[in-house]
């Protein structure tokens, strides 16, 4: 079971190497909404910041070639050209997805039902691929409009290091 945990000290931002990840028990819909503030640290190839699957209807945000991928029910999306340090906000939606304020348009159908990891690599194992490597400054999830995940960069009172949920305090 999960350990509900009141002792904490909010950080600014953690960062991971690539050994970490965290699985938010959320499940892709037609209706959820994720925010995240990232900042790339290194390996800008194929690296994974959040999603549910690798698939072909896979429910994805990635680094890809020095741009950002949003991937959602077998459409995708790719954006821009970022360099490690490049501090993004990316807001995602089955149809669309905002990076730093500006709208990008997919067609997202179906996606799958695995739970949505944050800087997990989802069984993708190509030679340049992997998780995420960088610091997350927070992620937000909403359902049918409803904020039902709230994270934030924390400290816990044993020393571990992680993200805490304020909604269902954990």
């Amino acid at each position: 079971g999960e350990l509900i945990l009141s002792n904490y000290t909010q950080l600014e931002y953690i960062k991971s190497t690539v050994a970490q990840y965290m699985d938010t028990g959320v499940v892709p819909s037609s209706t959820l909404e994720t925010e995240i503030s990232f900042t790339p640290t290194d390996g800008l190839r194929e690296h994974a910041i959040f999603g549910s699957s690798w698939a072909a209807n896979g429910y994805f945000l990635m680094f890809f070639h020095e741009q950002i991928r949003w991937h959602s029910g077998g459409n995708w999306v790719d954006i821009g050209s970022y360099s490690a340090g490049d501090k993004v906000v990316c807001h995602c939606t089955n149809n669309h997805i905002i990076v730093n304020g500006v709208v990008y348009s997919i067609n997202g159908g179906e996606n799958t039902t695995d739970t949505i990891k944050i800087l997990d690599d989802m069984g993708y194992t190509s030679p340049e691929s992997g998780k995420g490597i960088g610091k997350i400054e927070y992620v937000k999830m909403w359902e049918n409009g409803k904020l039902i995940k709230d994270f934030v960069p924390a400290e816990y009172s044993d020393g571990r290091i992680g993200l805490y949920d304020l909604i269902g305090k954990t």
